[in-house]
């Protein structure tokens, strides 16, 4: 009997798996700011981001769903601190305060509608379960090996993340504590 596991990917593995695997690094070409929207789904433990990237030619859209994110009641006190992150939602108003999100933590599905997300990473993340969305299920003559990844899109909204002090990496969280 065979054992089959479902390998969940995380924001961290997804940019390794593309810097290692591929010549061009899609993550350090220049793109311009997004425009980000965050819809909270507490009720399933999940956020979605959604992005319109300006790139050279046109505007791509590009999505982060992140899974186990951890909603908490709003303290009291109304103290922020260094482990969470608070927005509202612009279409009514509610305030959420999540745990803030980890580029290691944080299991992902990506999708982009560049033509390089959907020619090299569509599928390959599909079969990695890390595809927000359809799949071309397509095999991919520029990814062989069918390893999931992000394009330079993607990763300008990781980038984002991190300037906006949504998403950390784990790392730089535990140094934090030790300040």
């Amino acid at each position: 009997m065979k054992n089959f596991y479902l390998w969940l990917e995380d924001l961290h593995a997804l940019h390794q798996n593309t810097v290692s695997n591929f010549p061009t690094d899609r993550t350090k070409a220049e793109v311009r700011e997004p425009k980000l929207s965050l819809t909270p789904m507490p009720e399933n433990n999940e956020l979605l981001v959604k992005a319109n990237v300006p790139g050279k030619d046109d505007i791509y859209k590009a999505s982060i769903l992140f899974q186990n994110v951890n909603y908490q009641q709003l303290p009291k006190d109304k103290q922020l601190d260094l482990y969470h992150f608070l927005f509202t939602n612009p279409l009514n108003g509610h305030k959420f305060y999540i745990e803030r999100l980890s580029m290691r933590g944080n299991n992902v599905k990506v999708d982009c509608s560049c033509p390089d997300f959907k020619n090299t990473f569509n599928t390959a993340n599909y079969s990695q379960n890390a595809l927000y969305g359809a799949s071309s299920k397509l095999p991919s003559k520029r990814n062989p090996k069918n390893v999931p990844g992000l394009c330079k899109h993607l990763w300008r909204v990781v980038q984002e993340l991190q300037q906006k002090g949504i998403l950390i990496d784990s790392k730089t969280l535990t140094l934090m504590t030790y300040l």
